[in-house]
């Protein structure tokens, strides 16, 4: 068959243009992925699971290696200090607490694996990373999906 017929997806509808290592996160995830979004996937990278995974996960969606994941945490810290007045409104108006626990989560730089209190805490970590690094975070887990905004724009943006 001539390469202009050959389907264009493979049978998890992702495209067929991914790298072979690519090709077998496809074939090990691929069913956990929903239907609606495998058209748009080029790319599944597996990261290291040593609770810094969520963080690797940004760093490589953001074009970092994952073991930028410490520069990660680093910039979410920063970004939480610098505005804490408004973190801490928005956290704590609807749950109380809420900002220092996700702020505890974050801080975590050493190379030892992450224990379960410094795991990313979504979705509230997901508005401090569209924030700081003014992308749209899409969160997709076993209880659903959700898309997160930065909540506001900065003064330099265009």
């Amino acid at each position: 068959m001539p390469p202009s017929d050959l389907p264009s997806q493979n049978e998890f509808q992702f495209p067929r243009n991914m790298k072979p290592e690519e090709l077998n996160n496809v074939y090990r995830f691929g069913s956990h992925i929903l239907p609606i979004f495998q058209p748009y996937m080029i790319s599944i990278q597996d990261v290291k699971p040593d609770g810094n995974c969520g963080f690797r996960s940004v760093a490589v969606g953001l074009g970092f290696d994952e073991n930028k994941w410490a520069f990660i945490r680093q910039q979410l810290l920063q970004e939480l200090d610098f505005h804490a007045d408004m973190w801490r409104y928005v956290f704590n108006s609807y749950d109380p607490g809420s900002y220092d626990v996700l702020r505890n989560s974050i801080n975590w730089q050493q190379i030892a694996p992450a224990p379960s209190e410094h795991w990313m805490f979504m979705p509230h970590t997901g508005l401090v990373i569209a924030k700081k690094f003014d992308v749209i975070v899409h969160l997709i887990s076993n209880q659903g999906a959700q898309t997160i905004f930065p909540l506001w724009i900065s003064a330099n943006a265009t």
